[in-house]
């Protein structure tokens, strides 16, 4: 109270608050909600994906009004129980150009000395650079990033570098309390962005990038001849394109920052769990074993990781499960990270306490082994238990660039039960999706893979099958299992029923993703928002079944007529485990052995009415009834033809939530159960409209009811 955290503080008259009373009221301290003794009274809200300048409204704050209901209406059962942020809680690649001079400030604020950054010179000798402004300057940190660190980030012009802005921009996310005051104003953002801009004089390299990212023959002769050729255009090309970028990020920011005062009094009101993904630390983080081999062979990519990893073990994991940071590795982490920056010392880290940082890291680690500091965990309450999976530093490769395996058989071990939990119903956050959106991961990412093999993240669970069916495989004693996910900037709800050999009751899976809460994907491709597009996206891919054999010998797959199989079903049948679809076949196959396991997936779809009833969709994306009473025949033709292309244009604005929702939003997971006991899912996406204003309340844009009972559908067979 005396620090005024109590009470709604506004900056000027008819302004945004800058701060909200914690409490929801004046005096009030925060409050939170205890996890039910029953699994449907459970409410759980879950997103990821959080950019400052990313497009959209920042949904994250959705959950403030949720929160505000529940407490002034004294309902505890309007309030989510659990917030799990399920990966990219920062984008530690993608800064906004006029965040990083503050977040460096910040930094060095945070730590009260100089920051070094250790990395391999030009000459092979290693050196160290402090990491401030002047050396690493706004909008020119891509080239050393991606060619002396050895990442693969696509968007590093303001990529986070040392610990302290690691530190600084998760307290700058959570707080706008830490923000300069004057930071919008005029004469501050001219000044950002001119200091920046001047930085492009010395293209085409600074004297850090020279010694760090030197330019090989062939870079040296483009830019002679481009300097030949037209003397100062690329300068001035460089310094057009920073000062667009600057521009479209500024309103975004703006727009962030005003809904920071209700994030802040989220994380105060309900209990948050969180678990990364790649974005924390760097786009592409162990993407592949080649990637993290020459990551970790860079001293600078090694002292990012570590920056990184060790600000999310501070910010993020020490509140998923505190027991765990009393003793052992966890607690020597501790130890560890306060010996980095002593207040004795002129600068830091001390190479010592950092050494040892790396060590229970794992990056001496060449194997599949477990490191000493590991980042999965789980929440049990009532009758649920949440596994959060770490899906990002325990993975296994095929081959030195194959797509990952997110978990290693070991992993697997570590992170889920061994045995049936029948006292319990299971849920399992994995950050990338078990169950996707097929046209997503076996068209569009395969195809943009081709011309840029990181630019569409090529990581999906699905992209190494072996270990896809094994993760699966493990689930399917539990019976009834939920997964959440998000990092893939889109909403879906899907669910598999697996059968498994000699078992005659199938297991029901059931996927919700919910992301991203402020980076909008796919923000001017509007015919993704085509209803006969989200109708495609379901009849292309959906529901789609697979037969599994362990091993295949004896299995044989023939047909009367004695018709070759089709190319891609013969080399599925050479390999181990032995995966086959049920189409696709010569008419009259048949297959001499049982399956060991089958399954099959479908996608689900919101099902609400658009009419006025309790249960119909928000009135803003109801699609009204057309009456075909124009005849264009007798009457007036144009105005039938009006009527027709108005409500066509009605569909294709509204229609977008059915099946996938691209907007920013929330989700919320709720249980229903009927009177004899039986189970439903429901996933509600939180949201506004890419219209509304965010001082209107947030509405339940798509809702999705899936069944948690299994299902009395026959097995897949081949057809």
């Amino acid at each position: 109270k005396s620090l005024g955290l109590l009470e709604d503080r506004l900056s000027q008259p008819g302004s945004l608050a800058p701060h909200l009373a914690l409490g929801y009221s004046t005096g009030t301290l925060p409050t939170f909600v205890t996890a039910p003794v029953t699994i449907d009274k459970l409410n759980l809200a879950h997103t990821s994906c959080r950019k400052a300048h990313g497009p959209g409204k920042d949904s994250l704050a959705t959950l403030d009004e949720l929160i505000r209901k529940g407490v002034t209406q004294n309902d505890p059962d309007l309030r989510p129980h659990q917030l799990f942020l399920t990966g990219d809680q920062i984008y530690a690649d993608e800064v906004p150009t006029l965040l990083l001079p503050a977040i460096n400030a910040l930094g060095a604020e945070l730590l009260g000395t100089k920051e070094n950054l250790t990395a391999k010179k030009a000459d092979n000798s290693v050196g160290t650079f402090e990491c401030t402004l002047a050396n690493f300057p706004a909008t020119r940190r891509s080239r050393i990033v991606t060619k002396n660190a050895q990442f693969t980030s696509i968007a590093a012009a303001n990529h986070l570098l040392s610990f302290g802005e690691f530190a600084a921009t998760y307290l700058m996310y959570w707080n706008g309390a830490v923000w300069p005051d004057d930071l919008f104003a005029a004469r501050n953002v001219l000044k950002t962005k001119s200091d920046y801009l001047a930085t492009w004089d010395t293209d085409p390299l600074t004297a850090v990038e020279t010694d760090l990212a030197p330019p090989d023959a062939e870079e040296q002769a483009k830019f002679a001849k481009e300097e030949q050729d037209n003397p100062g255009k690329r300068k001035e090309e460089r310094k057009k394109s920073a000062k667009e970028g600057y521009e479209e990020e500024l309103s975004e920011v703006i727009a962030f920052r005003n809904q920071l005062p209700s994030v802040r009094r989220v994380l105060a009101n309900v209990p948050t769990y969180m678990i990364m993904d790649d974005h924390e630390v760097t786009d592409d983080w162990y993407i592949t074993r080649d990637w993290r081999d020459r990551v970790l062979s860079a001293p600078l990519g090694v002292n990012i990781l570590r920056n990184g990893l060790l600000s999310y073990a501070l910010f993020q994991d020490l509140g998923n499960d505190p027991d765990a940071w009393l003793a052992g590795s966890k607690r020597d982490l501790l130890t560890r990270a306060g010996e980095m920056f002593p207040g004795s010392a002129a600068s830091g880290p001390v190479t010592a306490a950092a050494d040892a940082i790396d060590a229970l890291f794992g990056f001496d680690l060449h194997d599949e082994t477990a490191p000493p500091v590991t980042w999965h965990y789980s929440v049990p309450s009532s009758e649920t238990k949440v596994f959060v999976l770490d899906t990002r530093t325990r993975r296994t490769f095929a081959s030195r660039f194959s797509p990952p395996g997110l978990l290693s058989d070991s992993a697997m071990d570590d992170q889920i039960p061994l045995a049936a939990q029948p006292e319990r119903f299971l849920v399992f956050v994995s950050p990338a999706p078990v169950l996707g959106l097929g046209v997503m991961e076996e068209l569009v990412q395969p195809a943009i893979t081709m011309f840029n093999p990181f630019y569409a993240d090529p990581e999906a669970w699905a992209f190494d099958p072996v270990v896809f069916e094994n993760f699966i495989g493990r689930l399917e004693k539990f019976k009834r299992v939920v997964l959440l996910s998000g990092d893939v900037h889109y909403s879906l709800s899907s669910h598999m029923d697996y059968w498994k050999k000699n078992e005659p009751t199938p297991a029901r899976l059931v996927q919700f993703v919910s992301s991203s809460a402020k980076n909008q994907k796919f923000g001017q491709e509007q015919f993704l928002a085509a209803g006969f597009i989200q109708q495609l996206l379901g009849s292309l891919y959906y529901p789609a079944e697979r037969l599994g054999w362990t091993l295949r010998a004896g299995l044989n797959v023939s047909n009367g007529a004695g018709r070759p199989n089709p190319p891609s079903h013969r080399i599925r049948l050479r390999r181990e485990p032995v995966l086959l679809p049920t189409q696709g076949w010569p008419t009259g196959t048949t297959v001499n052995l049982p399956t060991d396991w089958s399954w099959r997936i479908n996608f689900s779809v919101d099902e609400r009415p658009d009419d006025t009833s309790a249960d119909a969709r928000p009135e803003k994306v109801r699609i009204s009834a057309i009456t075909p009473d124009v005849d264009a025949t007798t009457g007036d033709a144009g105005a039938a033809y009006k009527k027709v292309l108005t409500r066509h244009v009605e569909i294709f604005r509204k229609n977008v939530a059915r099946r996938v929702m691209w907007d920013s939003h929330l989700g919320v997971i709720r249980f229903l159960r009927d009177s004899g006991g039986a189970l439903t899912a429901i996933q509600e996406l939180w949201s506004w409209l890419p219209a509304d204003d965010i001082t209107e309340d947030p509405d339940l844009y798509t809702s999705y009811a899936v069944s948690l009972e299994p299902t009395t559908q026959p097995r897949p067979a081949i057809t």
